[in-house]
Parts: C-alpha cells; structure tokens; sequence
C-alpha cells in the first residue's frame, strides 16, 4: 500500500530504517501544506491555542523545540491537522479533540515532557495571551524525518 507523500523505499537513520517524508510535496494532484514547516505549523497553533502558564501548575516554553518529545508530538499534531483540513465533515472536530487536546495537555502537564527544565525555564502567561514561540536554530529542521528531529532535539538537550 502506498501512502500519498511517502516513497516507496525507506532509508537507513542510524540503526532503524524510517521513510523519508516530504511534507512539501502535495499529494497526487492534491493542494499543497497549510503550513510548509513545523515552525510554522507550531507558531499558528500557538496564536490560538491560549492558556494560562505559570510555570508550576502549567509549562510552556517558546523554545519548545528543545524537547524531542514536544517536538514530535508537535509534528504528530502538524501531520494530523494537513490531513484532517481537506477532509469535510467533523475531520477538524475530531483533530482538535484527538490530537490537539491530547497532546497539548500532556506537553503543558506540570510534570510533562518541559518538567525536568524546571520552572525558571517556563515562559509565563496570562489566560487569553497566545504562547510565545521562537524559532528554532537555523538547520535544526533541516530533514523531514521524525529521527532527524529526534536527533536534534536529543543534541540540543545534552548542551
């Protein structure tokens, strides 16, 4: 069975073979991404998605590509969400509910994947304020394979 933007050869990351992605690349004969990076799918979920951070009771960071579990979970909600958007129906319904309420609770989970950064790390802020994003290291987005992003996001993590 072939999925629409994956080839048919996978290739070799380190010691799994993984498929290389092209998230860019549209779908025979289909509309091409809403958003054509992760980043960018990051900063308009987080011009939205507005909650109240303080560090203790919730976490955030802008620099929330330091967290190889964030940024895959990140990326698992960007690839969900270019599906569900040409879908009609209650698609986008059930990404909010499935993907964007599930992962983004655990990400801001006081004891989630941002925890062990401590609460000087956290950014704070207020109820109705979007999340504050920056972005991420020239490159560090570079591949368009979640092992790729893993890697950096592990490397980033050990500096």
């Amino acid at each position: 069975m072939t999925i629409a933007g994956l080839p048919d050869e996978p290739r070799e990351h380190g010691h799994e073979v993984e498929p290389v992605v092209d998230l860019n690349a549209p779908a025979e004969g289909g509309p091409p991404p809403m958003h054509e990076t992760l980043n960018q799918f990051v900063e308009w979920l987080a011009s939205w998605y507005v909650r109240k951070v303080d560090g203790r009771n919730s976490m955030w960071t802008s620099r929330w590509f330091d967290s190889a579990e964030v940024v895959i979970r990140m990326e698992a909600m960007w690839r969900a969400f270019e599906s569900a958007r040409l879908e009609s129906g209650p698609a986008m319904s059930i990404w909010l509910k499935e993907h964007v309420d599930y992962h983004m609770t655990l990400i801001l989970a006081p004891e989630g994947p941002l925890y062990a950064y401590g609460y000087n790390y956290s950014d704070q802020v207020t109820q109705g304020e979007p999340l504050p994003v920056i972005a991420p290291p020239l490159g560090m987005f570079s591949k368009e394979t979640i092992g790729d992003r893993l890697a950096a996001a592990e490397a980033a993590e050990s500096q």
